[in-house]
Formats: structure tokens, C-alpha cells, sequence
């Protein structure tokens, strides 16, 4: 199994780069979009906005379903915001789950 996240290592943050859309759709890899939040953290300013959880945060974790990427259904452009689209989903979902209070 790997595992990356689809900004990339340099961002822009919460927007998937074409590598992973490219990478998933060679490999026939499933992607498999996962929202984390948590009640009480911090934020670093970095440009990925990285979470630290304080200790004793409640979290929680929401993994959607996977996408089956296959670049002759649809154009990268597309697949690039049904990905970005089922982050924010699991990401909401996440928050949800503690009662839409989340860092």
C-alpha cells in the first residue's frame, strides 16, 4: 500500500496535483480519500496548514470510498476535482462526527 498526500509535498494546499490522479490511473491503485479532524489542536504555519492534535483532542477519522481513476472516462481536470471534491466531503464528514467542532 502507498500512501501520499495529492497536494503534493510543496501545495498548494487542498488542491490535488495531476502526479497523483496520473500515478493512481498507471497503477489501476484505488485512491482512497480520509478527513481527519480533532476538537483542540494547532495549526503550524506552514504552507500545509500541518494539525497537531493537543493532548487528550478527541479526533476522528472518516474514509470515503475509493475512486477507481481511469483517464479514458474522463479528463484529468475532471478526475482532479471529483478527488479534491471527496477530501472535502471526508474532511466534513470528519468534523461531523465531533459535533462540527474541530480545529
Amino acid at each position: 500500500m502507498l500512501t501520499l498526500t495529492p497536494d503534493g509535498p510543496r501545495g498548494p494546499s487542498r488542491q490535488v496535483q495531476p502526479g497523483s490522479i496520473q500515478l493512481a490511473a498507471k497503477t489501476g491503485s484505488p485512491i482512497v480519500p480520509v478527513g481527519v479532524a480533532c476538537s483542540r489542536g494547532r495549526r503550524v504555519n506552514s504552507w500545509d496548514h500541518h494539525l497537531i492534535p493537543y493532548p487528550f483532542a478527541r479526533a476522528a477519522i472518516c474514509v470515503g470510498e475509493p475512486i477507481l481513476i481511469n483517464l479514458e472516462e474522463r479528463p484529468l481536470e475532471e478526475w482532479r476535482a471529483v478527488v479534491r471534491d471527496a477530501l472535502n466531503a471526508a474532511d466534513d464528514a470528519a468534523a461531523r462526527m465531533l459535533g462540527g467542532r474541530t480545529v
